[in-house]
């Protein structure tokens, strides 16, 4: 019989090499080359003892995977496992590289396996993985393309009073230099004080004129195949009064749904989404993003679910079932936390989950790439749309199917459906004949 492990490997080695698959004749000390890819990009398995085609030959010689550990910055040794088999009295070596929260490097060149190739880093990439991995803190950055004069003293006047109001911390008696130093919106370098890129995107009234990928874009979609949108708006400006005006554009959009209150004939009408998780997702995305990544945060609004994305996937170490307080922009965190916009310790994420519980949806979804985050706020599967419909018509007085298909993102099919329902149940009334159909509330 077969090890089971050894028909997986014989599976592996039929697909050919990937972008997680590497093979190897020998282990040699340029494999360290190999390994950091994997440790850099999502991992992977070196299979060795065979030959470039992927015929199984036997590996020869000694199994000293450790010294390839030692040959990289920092050593990788935790994340690296070997494995020996046998194939028809041919010896196979496996080094399975888990992949790695850290920016690992080879003779101090960094890689990163694309498809069977490892590929350099550019200085670019370096920059954008090493504020990935949290090496590198974007906020704290001192700026050579800003000035000091670029400062709004009414804005920075305001977060001050606001801090105060929010957290009972005393206004400094101090000059509006010193003040920014003190709260990290500028450094002092040599014998000039700069602008930080937190100052930058909190205290400058356009910090899009330096940072354009610091907007926000929502757009509003007819349908859920996003080939029409109903309305698009860029937000610019210092990103806490960004989050002031996209929150309420937002709100615009989100579906109403009406039901009947517990003992009453009266019918209640509520936000499909809790804006509290809305705003809490949007937060996240503006203070949490990547700076370094070119991409706008972006918020798309369909008839049956809001995404918010932005650019950088979660820290390492943090997931949505452990979120923990781990901050990529620690200083932009800071200040969002100064001015009652956020509570420390992970808590957001989970008053998203209860929030959106409470109102009877299911929670936020989490979809994590390396470089992208994306938060969806769905109203499920549920197909039945009679609350939404009732919320329409107690809204405009009396609505047309045509109306509630354009409300709902849905054909006329699928209205009609639950029109032939609600008239059943007596839900609603319809009102005249043909083109001018139209329904109310009983």
């Amino acid at each position: 019989m077969v090890d089971m492990k050894l028909i997986e490997v014989l599976d592996l080695i039929r697909k050919g090499e990937s972008d997680t698959v590497e093979f190897k004749r020998r282990l040699s000390p340029d494999c360290a080359r190999n390994v950091v890819a994997f440790l850099n990009t999502v991992g992977g398995i070196m299979i060795f003892g065979l030959d470039n085609d992927g015929a199984i030959v036997g590996m020869e010689g000694a199994t000293e995977y450790d010294k390839i550990a030692q040959s990289i910055e920092p050593p990788p040794f935790k994340r690296l496992h070997w494995e020996d088999l046998q194939f028809e009295g041919r010896r196979i070596g496996l080094l399975h590289v888990d992949k790695s929260s850290h920016l690992h490097t080879y003779r101090n060149v960094a890689y990163m396996r694309i498809g069977t190739m490892c590929k350099p880093l550019s200085i670019e990439e370096l920059v954008e993985k090493a504020s990935e991995s949290l090496l590198l803190r974007f906020d704290q950055m001192t700026n050579p393309y800003a000035s000091m004069n670029d400062f709004d003293p009414g804005l920075v006047k305001r977060f001050f009073s606001k801090r105060n109001e929010s957290r009972n911390v005393s206004i400094p008696d101090a000059s509006i230099d010193d003040t920014l130093l003190m709260i990290g919106a500028a450094n002092r370098v040599n014998s000039h004080i700069c602008p930080t890129n937190a100052g930058i995107l909190f205290f400058f009234k356009d910090p899009q004129r330096i940072f354009v990928q610091s907007s926000v874009r929502v757009v509003v979609f007819r349908d859920n195949d996003m080939l029409e949108s109903l309305d698009t708006r860029i937000f610019k400006g210092p990103l806490n009064m960004i989050i002031e005006d996209v929150v309420p554009f937002i709100d615009r959009y989100i579906p109403l749904t009406s039901t009947l209150q517990n003992g009453s004939m009266s019918r209640a009408t509520k936000r499909a989404y809790p804006l509290i998780a809305i705003r809490e997702a949007l937060i996240n995305a503006i203070s949490h993003r990547n700076y370094l990544d070119m991409a706008d945060t972006r918020v798309f609004i369909f008839p049956d679910r809001i995404e918010i994305i932005n650019a950088g996937g979660f820290p390492p170490g943090v997931d949505p079932e452990n979120p923990i307080h781990k901050p990529r922009n620690p200083i932009l965190s800071q200040y969002f936390y100064d001015l009652g916009y956020v509570e420390r310790y992970g808590s957001g994420i989970r008053r998203m989950i209860t929030s959106c519980l409470d109102l009877g949806i299911s929670p936020p979804r989490f979809h994590i790439r390396e470089f992208e985050t994306k938060v969806i706020f769905s109203l499920g599967e549920n197909k039945n749309h009679e609350g939404r419909i009732m919320a329409l018509i107690q809204k405009n007085g009396s609505a047309s199917s045509g109306e509630m298909a354009g409300y709902l993102g849905v054909g006329r099919d699928t209205v009609n459906r639950n029109l032939k329902t609600m008239l059943e149940k007596g839900k609603i009334n319809k009102i005249g004949r043909g083109r001018g159909t139209r329904y109310k509330l009983p």
